[in-house]
């Protein structure tokens, strides 16, 4: 991410919490506070009537954003401060992908808690016992262009639409 940063910068870009390495000037708005999970389908993963220890999830198979994501980043950085060393079993660039194995028993997903459809009923969220902090949904955007039509929309829709983004820009509720 942060070699996009020394390149001409998008008009608008939506992130998690902070841009490593940004510089202090790029403007951001916050759009929304969520929290990461771990989910699991029971069937494969039965652990659902008890808190979890990330020591316990080192041993288990873990699902997950490729390294070069912010979530990726958040949670090595959690693991480290817990002297855990984190080897994820897959890592994929969509939270999509990774609650769909998830689903399938592959494995155990880590994703945001906006991405898990309501009404989910094949998976779970873990309960830990070490608390992840919040994270925040930002807007980085260049005020030196335009905000187009569309990225105002956009982000229009992240600030006000349904708890997932994804069904708001389809016209769906959560």
């Amino acid at each position: 991410m942060p070699s996009t940063l020394n390149k001409p910068p998008p008009t608008v870009m939506a992130n998690s919490t902070q841009i490593a390495g940004s510089p202090t000037e790029v403007p951001t708005t916050r759009v929304r506070e969520f929290n990461d999970i771990f989910v699991a389908n029971e069937t494969y993963f039965p652990m659902k009537d008890r808190p979890v220890t990330l020591r316990e999830l080192q041993a288990l198979p873990i699902l997950m954003l490729d390294r070069k994501s912010t979530t990726s980043e958040f949670l090595h950085n959690m693991f480290q401060k817990h002297q855990l060393d984190l080897v994820p079993e897959i890592e994929l660039s969509s939270n999509d992908l990774l609650i769909d194995l998830a689903r399938i028993g592959l494995g155990i997903a880590f994703v945001p808690d906006f991405c898990l459809p309501a009404g989910e009923k094949e998976l779970y969220a873990l309960t830990l016992t070490e608390a992840l902090p919040p994270r925040q949904l930002v807007v980085v955007h260049n005020e030196t262009m335009p905000i187009s039509q569309a990225s105002r929309e956009f982000i229009e829709l992240l600030e006000n639409g349904s708890k997932t983004p994804g069904l708001a820009l389809l016209g769906k509720k959560a």
